[in-house]
């Protein structure tokens, strides 16, 4: 190993490839050429660091231009260039004067490090009218919230959003608005996450602002920022300067917002520019644990949370920590204190030198535990937002293990059973949880402090593990630097909530951090790269849009394999497979989908448009059959063959909410108050309400008594006839007049 490699051992190819310690030659990366020292970029690649691809689009359809925005904040402008941008709040993605047009998109955190961006809400203004498109808040909300100025709104059959515009729900997750004039606008909802899609004609790109650049043929002059400032491709582009110049320039400042904020109790923030918390968990008492844990060894250690309290009444753990005892962290009316097994910090065992903590609700705390083993020593700090702390001080004098024994179970928001321990603390927790890390060291308080709102790097040294809790979506949170991983508890039983943090966590400034790929292994490496080559450059899709350039392909290429390694999920290389057909087939105007062949290749995720064992049976509004592969079985809402037809009511809406829409002839059958010419919109004769559910039959008029009644699972006859249901517990006034009262008391039955 006496050799140099080219540019030298501290920077071998310059970093842009793999050194070969047999015979000194680089191996470049795939947008360099394989030149001595990978210091040229390939064919198709441009800029100082070859980090824009350049997609030939001479074999493009005359008239019609494509940009997108993908997965990971994966752009394309109008001309073909293709970057990346992993910025965080609201920017401006393309805007038409002339039309009246303007887009917004909501770049977040998205990946389990906070190192990459997704888009989580698109805004359109057409005109006066603005509609804002968000991804789900929650894996059951597949369409995402959509507002219509303002106001929540279900999309199913086509509305008009502006004069001349539509707006359509084609898929349970797609929506289109589009102009028969040469606007066209496709936003999938990829669980929580949106992928947006703008084909247009050149009406509506020349002259066209925003991250999607505009059109004129050539991809020399795409990054003008909004200031006039030209980043050229032989000069001053590279992926620092779009991060740092270009993608800063087009963001949109409180003031033009289109979005709406504060649904539910998602609060998110609208100004999360440098930050990189992202999400965090509510937890109202639920539950979630890790273990066994061999992440951090036997000896000191230090554990650090941020944590916000809903109420202060009311007792709840917050953190425990059980294998032979159970170590609990927990809050009592305002309090914050320390419990080991059946003992609080009262018990003759447990020493502290004050009995708890005051905390405030509402308020983000920073609290470290600090364990000293060989005295037995237990530190509790609580750090205010203001910059006071307050502490507690306690030894363990009669405890003869080690209270943090690796090979425990770490759960939040729960107090763990021990053998032979049956006491349990109120379990009642309700707030919220994020930044959770384990060190396998001691640090005092002023070193603590440093660590407040700074984000941790999963390479940082005596780190054992990291929680940041920003999957936003499904039961699993990911210990970033082992395999600690938190697992939710699955239903009928309740889970922690993923929702917005309000948390500030300084982002990395490190611009690299956030767009290279680190693998956890070599093996790993490998795996993923055979993957996407295998989906990418050794695939029949490749074939299919070779005019588009090897770029283009390899552009796709190297997404797949960041996608899939910040995630550590094979199956988000879909998204960029659905992104590279799509974007194809349309500019190259090819007869079929070049993704169709593929069909298998995500068994865990719905693939679009497509199934059957050869991949050839058209599925657009349906699913593959669990019996029978080769047959789509339609979603609520699809009829015809391939479920390709809507049923009357849209997807939003079938056959009204009401009635049964058959599969193979799009017809509905209405419940027996439905009228079925309306398709179970209105109500028959003698039936009213807005959900037709008070009856009404003609007066009888009878002239010597009345009857009324109340009956089973609270139906309900007035004097007059009219018959409803009031299934809702309480007591109740039946019956009042002078002298006379009846009254009903309803229970859950």
């Amino acid at each position: 190993c006496k050799h140099q490699c080219p540019s030298g051992g501290h920077n071998p190819c310059y970093g842009n490839g793999v050194c070969e310690s047999t015979n000194g030659t680089c191996t470049c990366s795939t947008q360099f050429a394989n030149t001595q020292d990978c210091r040229q970029c390939s064919d198709g690649w441009v800029g100082r660091d070859c980090s824009v691809s350049v997609t030939d689009l001479t074999g493009a359809a005359s008239g019609i231009h494509v940009g997108n925005v993908f997965s990971n904040c994966h752009f394309t402008t109008f001309d073909g260039s293709g970057f990346d941008f992993h910025g965080a709040g609201e920017y401006l993605l393309y805007h038409h004067q002339t039309e009246g047009i303007t887009i917004h998109v909501r770049p977040v955190p998205c990946s389990r490090d906070s190192l990459s961006s997704c888009i989580d809400a698109v805004a359109i203004q057409v005109s006066t009218e603005t509609l804002v498109i968000h991804g789900g808040f929650s894996d059951a909300d597949v369409g995402g919230v959509v507002w219509h100025n303002g106001q929540i709104v279900s999309i199913g059959d086509q509305v008009t959003l502006s004069p001349g515009y539509t707006i359509d729900r084609p898929l349970l997750d797609r929506y289109v608005i589009q102009s028969s004039a040469g606007f066209y606008l496709h936003v999938a909802i990829n669980t929580i996450y949106i992928d947006v899609f703008l084909q247009v004609t050149s009406a509506y790109c020349s002259g066209a602002t925003g991250l999607l650049s505009s059109c004129d043929g050539s991809t020399h002059n795409d990054f003008l920022t909004s200031d006039g400032v030209l980043l050229t491709v032989n000069g001053t582009l590279s992926q620092h300067t779009i991060h740092n110049i270009y993608g800063p320039s087009w963001f949109i400042n409180a003031d033009n917002t289109l979005f709406v904020y504060n649904y539910e109790i998602h609060d998110e923030q609208r100004n999360i520019t440098g930050n990189s918390a992202g999400f965090c968990l509510f937890l109202n008492d639920t539950y979630m644990s890790a273990g066994p844990l061999y992440t951090f060894s036997e000896s000191d250690i230090t554990i650090e949370l941020d944590m916000q309290l809903n109420e202060t009444e009311g007792c709840g753990t917050i953190l425990s920590y059980t294998l032979e005892g159970t170590f609990a962290l927990q809050h009592c009316d305002g309090y914050i204190k320390v419990i080991y097994g059946m003992h609080s910090y009262s018990h003759p065992l447990l020493h502290f030198d004050q009995p708890a903590i005051a905390l405030e609700s509402g308020i983000w705390y920073h609290v470290a535990l600090v364990w000293q083993l060989n005295t037995n020593q237990l530190l509790l700090y609580v750090f205010h937002p203001n910059g006071n702390v307050q502490s507690l001080t306690g030894i363990f004098s009669s405890v003869d293990t080690n209270i943090f024994t690796p090979g425990g179970t770490l759960t939040l928001g729960k107090w763990t059973y021990a053998d032979n321990i049956y006491t349990v603390a109120d379990d009642h927790f309700v707030g919220w949880i994020d930044e959770l890390v384990i060190w396998n060291i001691r640090f005092d308080a002023s070193q603590i402090r440093d660590h407040i709102s700074t984000y941790h790097y999963n390479t940082t040294a005596s780190l054992a593990s990291l929680w940041h809790f920003n999957e936003g979506t499904g039961t699993v949170c990911h210990d970033s630097v082992s395999l600690g991983h938190f697992h939710m508890t699955l239903p009928p039983w309740r889970a922690p909530v993923w929702v917005f943090s309000t948390l500030h966590v300084s982002a990395p400034t490190d611009v690299d951090q956030y767009y290279n790929v680190h693998f956890s292994s070599t093996t790993f490496q490998h795996q993923v790269q055979e993957y996407c080559q295998s989906l990418f450059l050794a695939s029949d899709m490749s074939s299919s849009c070779s005019r588009l350039g090897m770029a283009y392909t390899e552009r796709y290429y190297l997404s797949c394999i960041y996608d899939v390694t910040r995630s550590n999920n094979f199956n988000r290389a879909l998204y960029s497979v659905v992104a590279y057909a799509h974007y194809c087939e349309t500019v190259l105007q090819l007869s079929s989908w070049p993704a169709q062949h593929l069909c298998h290749m995500f068994p865990e995720m719905h693939f679009p448009y497509w199934t059957g064992r050869d991949c050839d049976v058209p599925c657009v509004g349906g699913y593959t059959s669990t019996e029978e592969p080769n047959q789509c079985q339609c979603y609520h809402g699809y009829w015809g063959a391939g479920c390709s037809h809507l049923c009357p009511g849209g997807v939003s809406s079938p056959c009204g909410g009401e009635g049964t829409c058959d599969v193979t002839t799009g017809h509905c059958t209405c419940p027996i108050n439905f009228d079925d010419s309306s398709s179970c919109v209105s109500c028959i004769t003698n039936w009213e309400g807005a959900e037709c559910q008070i009856a009404n039959p003609a007066a009888t008029n009878p002239t010597s008594s009345f009857i009324c009644s109340v009956f089973s699972y609270s139906h309900y006859v007035t004097f007059d006839g009219t018959a409803y249901d009031l299934p809702t517990s309480g007591e109740f006034i039946l019956l009042h007049s002078p002298g006379f009262s009846v009254y009903s008391r309803q229970v859950p039955c």
